[in-house]
């Protein structure tokens, strides 16, 4: 049978994740087959960072505001209290982000697909969920960090896609205008073709036209 990413890619982030949290946080992760909550207290933030090349996809990090405090006063060594709560907290799950995907890109490089990453996207919201579509594989991955649950999603591209030259078509379904603007020029910088929605109705009727390959939304609009 052919190996392919998709036969790798969830042993290789799951390794990523776990050793992150242990490194950079001093957190042990517990995996789990539950989900996180729809809408924890706080809401959500969700760091996404896409790699392209002979492997192709997208990892997002989701998890509650609460736990990105905790890891970022793990991290800066600064009470939860006196924490700047959108700026600090942003760095460090962005810079999350760049290490756990740098960390399955480069593996996935040694092992014969090589790829380049994406800038790392953060977008808070409540009720935030990444959607693979046409010729994706989803696989989700959930953990427990003491008392919060952290959820990893990851879109792949099918490898029988992958044998025919296509740009990635990446959607952005977000009433945030800014938000739009963030993705839009985070994946542009990597021939993908990119289109926006600002609300469900319109990002139904842009997913069907269009059939890109991921949906990146905000469903609470």
């Amino acid at each position: 049978m052919q190996r392919t990413p998709h036969s790798d890619i969830e042993e290789l982030t799951r390794d990523a994740v776990r050793d992150s949290f242990q490194k950079m946080f001093e957190i042990e992760l517990k995996e789990t087959t539950l989900t996180p909550m729809l809408n924890p207290e706080g809401g959500h933030i969700v760091a996404s960072v896409g790699f392209i090349g002979e492997a192709t996809g997208l990892i997002c990090i989701n998890s509650s505001v609460g736990l990105a405090k905790t890891i970022a006063s793990r991290l800066l060594g600064i009470p939860e209290p006196e924490l700047d709560d959108v700026g600090m907290v942003n760095d460090v799950f962005s810079e999350l982000g760049n290490v756990v995907v740098g960390s399955v890109q480069s593996r996935l490089c040694d092992r014969g697909w090589p790829c380049t990453l994406t800038i790392p996207s953060i977008v808070r919201g409540n009720q935030l969920s990444v959607e693979a579509v046409a010729e994706s594989t989803r696989i989700n991955l959930s953990f427990y960090a003491g008392r919060h649950l952290l959820n990893i999603e990851i879109s792949v591209k099918n490898p029988e896609a992958a044998s025919v030259p296509k740009t990635t078509r990446i959607l952005t379904v977000d009433d945030s205008k800014t938000v739009r603007m963030i993705v839009g020029k985070a994946f542009k910088r990597f021939d993908c073709s990119i289109f926006e929605a600002a609300d469900g109705a319109e990002g139904l009727l842009v997913a069907e036209r269009e059939r890109p390959d991921i949906i990146i939304l905000d469903y609470t609009m």
